[in-house]
Formats: C-alpha cells, structure tokens, sequence
C-alpha cells in the first residue's frame, strides 16, 4: 500500500496474479480537523471500547493543542481512519519509558509544554471496519515518520494492544497477558 498522485494503491494478488486497486484517499492534519471532531469522535466511539477508549476531551485538547500530529484519512468526503500522535520530550533510553505506556504519554503531552520534543508516540489508531486489512496502518506508520523526522523528531513508539483483550474486558492486563 503507498500514495500515487494522491490515490492510495494497494496490491492485490489473486491467483499468482497481481492487481494494483486504486482508492481515493486522502490524508488531512492540521487546525481544520477541528471542524469534523464529532465525526472523529463518532468513529472512535463505533470502534474502540469504552473501558479502553481515550477520553473525549482527551482527543479534542490533541487536536487542540497537537492539530500537525493529528491525521484523518477520507475516502471522497467520508471520514475512514484516524491516527492520533503526540510529540514528546525523553531524554532517557527507549527501555526506560515508564510501564504506564499509553497513558503516561497523553498526561506527558498534556501537562509538559516544550519546544524541544523529540519523540513522536502513536497513542491510537482507529480504522473504519470496512477499510481493514488494506494497508491503512502501514499508510499512517510511514506518513508519521515522514512528519516526525520533518519536525526533528529522532523516534516514535507505539502503544499496542494485545490482540482479542476487548473480548475479555474484565481480567486484568496483567494476568491476560500470561
């Protein structure tokens, strides 16, 4: 999956046979998501669960604050995929990120103002049922590099979650994990 003209092409191959399949999407970042926030927010919602779901208000203060590090991904006029990142300042070894992930880097991003940040952390990333399986994260993985390294940024992280966890949402991380 990669950008062509502004067309996302994703290969398909089907019986030995490979065929390029050509979507019209468009990635948009920056201060005018501001204006479609209730359907980000609406997406986010559809897909996450909610004892794992960033807060609202959480999500509106990045694209508040953090609108450059924010990405939609339209088909046509029809939000599809969002990828919410926020930059950071840490100046220890990648090992030592603290083991509260996620959240310590919303709070992090939240409440440290800095102009030397030099850390891009992928906090979610929220894909249209329909759209999955094509290449999208791979498309948002590439386009926050390309923003990070042009801001200066010498790193990005991601925090992940165990596949199926939203199946079991009430057994601790800790013992779903072993």
């Amino acid at each position: 999956c990669d950008w062509r003209d502004g067309r996302v092409v994703a290969s398909i191959v089907n019986n030995g046979k490979r065929n390029d399949l050509m979507m019209r999407l468009d990635i948009v970042s920056g201060a005018q998501q501001i204006s479609f926030l209730p359907d980000i927010l609406t997406l986010r919602k559809s897909v996450w669960p909610a004892f794992i779901r960033v807060p609202d208000e959480k999500i509106t203060q990045f694209y508040t604050l953090f609108p450059d590090f924010q990405f939609s991904l339209f088909e046509d006029k029809k939000l599809v995929a969002i990828f919410n990142t926020l930059p950071l300042f840490f100046n220890q070894a990648l090992t030592a990120l603290p083991d509260t992930g996620v959240s310590w880097a919303i709070e992090t991003a939240l409440t440290t103002k800095t102009k030397f940040n030099n850390l891009l952390c992928a906090t979610s990333m929220t894909v249209s049922p329909d759209f999955r399986n094509q290449g999208i994260s791979k498309l948002f993985l590439n386009h926050a590099k390309t923003i990070g390294k042009e801001r200066g940024l010498s790193h990005i992280v991601a925090a992940v979650r165990p596949n199926l966890k939203c199946a079991y949402p009430l057994i601790p991380i800790e013992e779903y994990l072993t």
